[in-house]
């Protein structure tokens, strides 16, 4: 019959305060927060010091594919030295960006960098998940977690994925719906495509990609995979890609010696935004079928979809990718 115990603040051993209730992060998180900022800006820093040093003392800026630098001779590969151009063709914007930015009081005609598409918005809640003692307990209590495992990624994971992804883009909690040993996990995106592209062509081959599109895939293909982007031109880019526009898209890279062997569709895309009606992925889809293409879909910021209808090319192939998507 007593009183229920009134909840604990997370930073004393006082009763709850009023801060704590507010939706301001715990000083934990918050620390925890800081210090990975801190890390990431300090990586960062450094690269782009790099960078800008071998910029001005003449060093070869044309990005991937550079001849070695003398210091580098016969201590680095060429694949390594590829891999020291900017992974993005307009670095020296953004660093001009991040070294001038723009201040309303300090700095009114600084810089403003358009090119950031990082979403900060949960970080305190995916931290505060991360770091809670149910998920820690539930994430590293089998000791299958400590033993040799598959490339693909940890087996309760690859299943707890699939779950998500079913709940998510089929709406269905039906186990099994979308089979566990059809995902793999990757460090990010840029890794996964240019796995993706190292298995599935060779070095030279054409990935098609509707333009104007993220411009990372530049190197995100060509690193280690050896690809070519080549765009898709359209006439109208949020509607997606025409028969005819993918048509001449083939011809002309085959024009150029080129052997187009992927098909890149991000949807929602970046940099336009754009959600690409089922329609329009399962006519690309068919296409690049009929002329024995791969498609890759990149579905990156399915989950930051507004007020807008957005359809997974899981349901809007009913669950059947076959072996070519």
């Amino acid at each position: 019959g007593g009183s229920a115990p009134q909840p604990r603040c997370r930073c004393s051993e006082r009763p709850t305060h009023r801060h704590c209730q507010s939706p301001t992060p715990t000083p934990t998180v918050m620390a925890a927060e800081n210090r990975s900022a801190r890390v990431a800006l300090v990586a960062f820093a450094a690269t782009a010091f790099l960078y800008l040093r071998r910029r001005r003392r003449g060093g070869n800026s044309a990005g991937r594919g550079s001849s070695i630098p003398e210091q580098l001779t016969g201590r680095v590969g060429s694949r390594g030295v590829a891999a020291l151009g900017p992974a993005i063709p307009y670095l020296d914007a953004f660093l001009k960006c991040l070294f001038d930015a723009c201040d309303l009081v300090s700095n009114p005609r600084g810089h403003i960098a358009l090119c950031m598409a990082e979403n900060k918005l949960v970080t305190e809640v995916l931290a505060q998940r991360l770091m809670s003692p149910g998920t820690a307990a539930s994430a590293f209590a089998d000791s299958v977690v400590y033993s040799y495992n598959g490339f693909l990624g940890l087996p309760q994971a690859r299943e707890a994925v699939a779950y998500f992804l079913a709940r998510k883009f089929l709406g269905s909690t039906e186990k099994g719906l979308i089979d566990p040993q059809h995902v793999a996990f990757g460090s990010g995106a840029a890794s996964l495509l240019n796995y993706l592209c190292f298995a599935l062509a060779e070095e030279g081959d054409a990935v098609l990609i509707p333009a104007p599109y993220y411009a990372a895939f530049e190197s995100d293909m060509a690193t280690i995979a050896k690809c070519v982007p080549f765009p898709i031109v359209q006439s109208d880019p949020a509607a997606g890609p025409t028969l005819s526009e993918l048509n001449a898209a083939m011809s002309k890279a085959k024009a150029k010696g080129l052997r187009p062997k992927i098909v890149l569709l991000t949807n929602p895309n970046n940099p336009i935004g754009t959600i690409y009606e089922p329609k329009v992925m399962k006519r690309t889809i068919e296409w690049a079928r009929k002329h024995k293409l791969h498609t890759i879909v990149d579905e990156i910021f399915a989950l930051s979809v507004r007020n807008r209808d957005f359809e997974s090319v899981l349901q809007t192939m009913d669950n059947n990718l076959g072996n070519d998507v």
